[in-house]
């Protein structure tokens, strides 16, 4: 696909983001090439180049409000089974927040909010792997579906919770 300037984007490792342009530039010794120029929207004054040759392994578009709903409505079925091993655990958790597959972040935080839950009331301490793959997929939920809902990222749990229930936010 191709990008123009005020497109809105989801870049895979910096969320959303705004195509200020396309440059051609010389950022490699490869050779001058086109260059997506993109802001991310939620780290202002930062700037990514990204090769129109690769937008699409790394670009892609915003969801709809429409698309946000219904993968709300699938989240009680997300769970994703608990792996034992710490190490086998992290190693797949990484590689799915990698993905930055929509189900796929909605099962971890699903899962690792009730293992959360679980571990507290045993006094014990939740993994500090498991919590950080649990805030990078609820970072880049909570930014893509605030950006898309027009509201605060912050604000994107209770906004799911309400959708869940039935309750007003």
């Amino acid at each position: 696909m191709r990008w123009k300037a005020n497109d809105t984007v989801v870049h895979a490792r910096e969320g959303v983001c705004v195509v200020v342009g396309v440059e051609e530039k010389t950022l490699t010794e490869d050779c001058p090439c086109e260059y997506y120029i993109l802001n991310p929207v939620y780290e202002p004054g930062s700037k990514i180049y990204v090769p129109v040759e690769r937008g699409d392994a790394v670009l892609r578009p915003l969801l709809t409000k429409q698309e946000i709903g219904e993968l709300i409505r699938m989240i009680p079925d997300m769970e994703m089974d608990w792996i034992s091993d710490d190490k086998t655990r992290q190693r797949t958790l990484q590689q799915e927040v990698k993905s930055g597959s929509h189900e796929v972040l909605l099962g971890i935080i699903t899962s690792l909010y009730q293992k959360r839950k679980e571990i507290s009331k045993t006094g014990k301490k939740f993994h500090s792997a498991d919590e950080y793959f649990f805030n990078e997929a609820d970072k880049q939920i909570n930014r893509e579906f605030g950006y898309v809902l027009g509201i605060d990222p912050g604000r994107v749990p209770d906004y799911i919770h309400a959708t869940l229930t039935g309750e007003e936010t």
